[in-house]
């Protein structure tokens, strides 16, 4: 499987991921790159998360487009192994942090960490995981945005997010649909 890195400094570079060697879905090219356009405002500089981040496209997009620092969080051992190369293989260890840990320990043990761009891309079929983003929303900085991608066959309903410290829209990519939800303390 080839990945594209759509825009910025690795435009047109390639995350190459050999078959059967990491199980996961990828974020489709044409999600990460309306994402990064609907964000642009707000990657130049900032500390992002790419939480269930699989093969780290989507991390690599917002430093490839100028974010200053980004931690990956991948649950997968083989997915780990090989972001670890990756982020190798496009120098870029000196602007992120590879955590090999399930999304919740990572929550409970980083209570400091704050972001100002959260990816959150669960796998699809785990429920369980698609309630964390009412705890993921306290590691955002104030004005972060976090970016939830889910399958659109989950009922997710932006106003059970309780209160008015957080603004959400979505947008449909296909059976994908992506929750832009905004931190405005």
């Amino acid at each position: 499987m080839r990945l594209r890195i759509v825009a910025g400094k690795f435009s047109r570079r390639y995350i190459l991921i050999r078959a059967g060697q990491c199980d996961f879905r990828p974020t489709k090219e044409i999600v990460r790159q309306a994402v990064c356009e609907a964000l642009k405002e707000k990657i130049k500089g900032a500390v992002v998360a790419d939480f269930c981040a699989g093969s780290g496209a989507c991390g690599i997009e917002f430093i490839s487009r100028g974010a200053k620092y980004i931690d990956f969080v991948e649950k997968d051992y083989l997915c780990y192994q090989n972001l670890k190369k990756i982020c190798k293989q496009f120098s870029i260890e000196n602007q992120c942090s590879i955590y090999h840990q399930d999304i919740c320990k990572f929550l409970l043990h980083n209570k400091k960490n704050k972001y100002d761009i959260i990816y959150y891309d669960p796998p699809y079929n785990d429920k369980n995981l698609s309630n964390l983003i009412y705890t993921i929303l306290d590691y955002l900085k104030n004005d972060g945005i976090m970016v939830y991608e889910h399958h659109n066959s989950l009922n997710f309903n932006s106003e059970s997010l309780g209160d008015n410290n957080f603004i959400a829209k979505n947008k449909k990519y296909g059976d994908t649909i992506v929750e832009f939800i905004r931190r405005i303390e």
